[in-house]
């Protein structure tokens, strides 16, 4: 069954419906050269993979919502569908503890969940598993003494930890795991010993690879290498350390590191007020002099910003073409080569280096700097596939020659592999009665000419709940044929449909009303128990 032309949804089957839970956007689906695959008519749509998506109907009332699957072209396919990611879920951690009472008390272990035992039963408390990341778990606030805690993979301990390393709520990034570390300060004769807490980095074997002065920055972690910064006197040195330990110290001072990627780093010097860039590698060498506004690495290329001209450097550093004169931002190239450039537009406040200026204009230059489209857009994103996502002021796409496809009146469009998912706002429906029975009936001329089959739907609605308050019984009954038993478009039958908003009824008796129709501002809908779809 093909999702197309009619709107099909799953349908909740049953006798007890309310209007629909008025939503704030509306979801579709369509290829970026403008197909529509569903229309916006849906509460949410999202990837699931495979090239495949969950649908969200709205359903009326308290009623639950059934979501179903759909392939890139509309056809609907059987699948389970994924539950969203939760933040709290813990069903990841495969391990759990166990304890067991005996005449000498409490004892506690931790099993994995195939039944082995990981830590045999003790004395010492386990406290939770805590999944850091990258696959690696850890039992922190092991009592009564918290002077251990272990690391482990999926399958067994990696390490117990070093007695001096404090459990912490850091998760592993890049290969290190930032710590607090307990370190020993020196004690006069006779004084017992004190403690100062420190920042140290941990590898997936476990083992303590740094400790940093008390006085150090730590910078971030990329890269499998941590950067931090230590003052050192009036000058500030920045540091590389990798995964086994091995540490650099930069060959200039006082900038800071940025996170390294394809082996190199921003480094950035200077006031708040006047920041300035350059680029160091992994040996702590200066690449590119720390003199530029911006500098950004994006791979085989760099964006550079100096004098207020924006450049384009090859991976040489050499470079390729200026921007043009009062471009104020831009952004990475697409598939097709094309850089996106904004000029224009007034300055935030706390504006970000690179950042689009408020009310710039968006246009594309090639790689040679010429312009292929000029600055027309409020917004514009690389191309890919020959489509690139612009706003006009609303989102929509365009080809190469800046033809749109997917017209720009939506409010969110998330490109996926072939496709977009969009959004609208979702228009209200407000209805009120007409002082008179022809103004009633030019109302519903004018809905009927509409393109909008809910225009004609809601007018439809609106003119039953009016006769029928009337008591004009023709005219009521009238509207209610047109609003209850539709035709369901699986089975061709009318005899299991019912309307599913406006607070209508299924009928109880042959004849009888929908009855005691309450107009609200939701889009009318039916529905068939039997196929169990809403139209």
């Amino acid at each position: 069954m093909k999702l197309a032309g009619t709107v099909l949804t799953l349908f909740v089957g049953g006798f007890l419906w309310s209007a629909p839970v008025l939503a704030g956007e509306q979801f579709g689906l369509f290829e970026l050269n403008g197909k529509e695959v569903l229309p916006c008519k849906y509460a949410e749509i999202r990837e699931i993979g495979k090239e495949q998506f969950a649908v969200t109907p709205f359903v009326g009332g308290s009623a639950p919502q059934f979501d179903f699957a759909i392939d890139r072209m509309g056809w609907k396919v059987e699948r389970d569908i994924p539950p969203k990611p939760s933040p709290y879920d813990s069903s990841n951690v495969p391990y759990v503890q166990f304890s067991e009472e005996s005449s000498s008390g409490i004892k506690f272990g931790l099993k994995h969940r195939d039944g082995r035992v990981i830590i045999p039963l003790s004395a010492n408390s386990l406290g939770t598993v805590i999944d850091v990341g990258e696959g690696l778990f850890e039992v922190k606030n092991c009592l009564p003494t918290y002077d251990f805690s272990y690391l482990l993979d999926r399958n067994n301990i990696v390490a117990s930890l070093a007695p001096e390393i404090v459990p912490s709520c850091y998760q592993f990034s890049c290969g290190f795991l930032p710590v607090n570390v307990k370190v020993a300060k020196s004690a006069k004769s006779g004084e017992s010993a004190t403690f100062a807490a420190c920042v140290g980095f941990v590898n997936k074997k476990g083992t303590l690879v740094a400790t940093l002065p008390a006085s150090a920055d730590s910078e971030g972690f990329s890269d499998n290498v941590a950067a931090y910064a230590v003052r050192e006197g009036r000058d500030c040195w920045s540091y590389i350390v990798d995964t086994t330990g091995h540490t650099i110290k930069c060959s200039q001072p006082n900038f800071y590191l940025t996170k390294f990627k394809n082996g190199r780093a921003v480094a950035i010097s200077g006031k708040p007020e006047r920041l300035l860039r350059g680029l160091v590698n992994k040996q702590g060498k200066i690449l590119l002099p720390i003199v530029y506004d911006v500098l950004e690495d994006h791979g085989n290329y760099f964006f550079v910003k100096k004098d207020n001209v924006f450049s384009v450097l090859n991976q040489d550093f050499s470079k390729l073409f200026d921007f043009p004169k009062g471009t104020t931002s831009v952004l990475p190239c697409g598939d097709n080569g094309w850089f996106v450039y904004a000029v224009g537009g007034k300055a935030r406040e706390h504006q970000q280096p690179n950042e689009p200026y408020a009310d710039a204009k968006f246009g594309y230059v090639d790689r040679k700097g010429q312009i292929k489209l000029p600055a027309q857009f409020d917004s514009a994103l690389g191309f890919e596939r020959g489509f690139a996502i612009v706003a006009k002021p609303h989102l929509g796409s365009i080809d190469q020659s800046g033809k749109f496809y997917l017209p720009p009146v939506f409010n969110k469009v998330v490109r996926t592999k072939q496709q977009v998912i969009v959004s609208k706002e979702f228009i209200e429906f407000k209805p009120t009665y007409p002082p008179t029975e022809a103004n009633m009936e030019a109302q519903l001329k004018l809905a009927a000419a509409s393109p909008d089959c809910l225009s004609l739907r809601q007018m439809q609605s609106l003119a039953y709940a009016y006769y029928a308050e009337k008591n004009r019984v023709d005219l009521a009954a009238k509207y209610d044929k047109l609003l209850a038993n539709k035709v369901c478009p699986v089975c061709h039958s009318d005899k299991d449909v019912l309307p599913v908003s406006y607070g209508l009824r299924p009928k109880l008796a042959p004849g009888q009303f929908s009855g005691g129709c309450s107009v609200s501002f939701a889009s009318p809908r039916w529905g068939c128990v039997k196929d169990q779809v809403v139209f």
